[in-house]
């Protein structure tokens, strides 16, 4: 009859799954264990640990279900999350080493950087015959919005690029003063749609003074507009409209995500 152990260190984060089953095979996969380091680089050590984990948890099960007949496999797997160190210790036959070396070479890779412009327009009812200065994917956009909205001349606020593999934060140059904040869910496929978890663009209201130097009114920073979208590499969106203080035009914002 076979039997199981598990044992569960907590302090340590310590997983040891042994499955001891009779036969040479079993014998021989208990003698190859072998104990690997692996380094963990790009993310939570916790995170890898606990991917480790589930497939010596998957592969105990699998032993246990097996039993005693000729399909059934002895093996030996402990992870051990060594925060300080940043790294697993993972000892195992080497059936597993493999599976678990290719689930952290895909896991633990670095976040790809992704690439966005942000473009602020002012619109308005009354035609002019200013030229935009903008790409052409942009003006596609915001022509295609424009078939629907009753927008006909624009005017650029305020432009700028902001690269991140995960969040980052911006301030738009510009006749007006924006600051943009985007967060977005990283993936491992460059072509795959973007998901941003979050993007946020404020005014920066500036001080006004008296003539006599007092201050009259505090600068202080108004949210434009806040949402949460789906994009494509190389896909330029009209995340959203809003109004500017102080102002009857509307403002449109554009996101350009940058084909790597």
């Amino acid at each position: 009859m076979s039997k199981s152990i598990l044992r569960v260190g907590i302090a340590a984060l310590v997983v040891t799954l042994v499955v001891a089953l009779p036969g040479t095979a079993a014998a021989q996969d208990r003698e190859n264990a072998a104990t690997k380091l692996y380094p963990i680089h790009n993310v939570e050590v916790g995170s890898a640990y606990t991917l480790a984990q589930s497939i010596c948890e998957e592969a105990f099960s699998l032993a246990r279900n097996a039993g005693d007949g000729d399909n059934g496999r002895g093996f030996i797997c402990q992870v051990v999350a060594m925060q300080a160190g940043r790294s697993l210790a993972v000892s195992a036959t080497p059936e597993l080493h493999a599976r678990i070396a290719r689930m952290l070479a895909e896991f633990d890779r670095m976040p790809e950087t992704k690439a966005f412009h942000i473009i602020v327009l002012s619109a308005g009812t009354i035609t002019t015959d200013q030229d935009l200065d903008i790409p052409d994917g942009a003006r596609r956009a915001l022509s295609d919005f424009a078939e629907f909205m009753p927008y006909s001349s624009f005017e650029v606020l305020g432009s700028g690029l902001l690269r991140t593999s995960r969040q980052a934060q911006t301030t738009l140059p510009g006749p007006v003063e924006f600051s943009v904040g985007i967060v977005f869910r990283p993936v491992s496929e460059p072509q795959a749609p973007i998901l941003i978890e979050e993007f946020e663009i404020s005014q920066e209201i500036q001080a006004t003074y008296t003539p006599s130097g007092e201050v009259a009114r505090d600068a202080y920073s108004r949210q434009v507009l806040q949402t949460t979208f789906t994009i494509e590499p190389g896909e330029t969106v009209v995340v959203g409209t809003s109004k500017l203080e102080g102002d009857d035009d509307a403002i449109i914002v554009l996101l350009t995500a940058i084909r790597n």
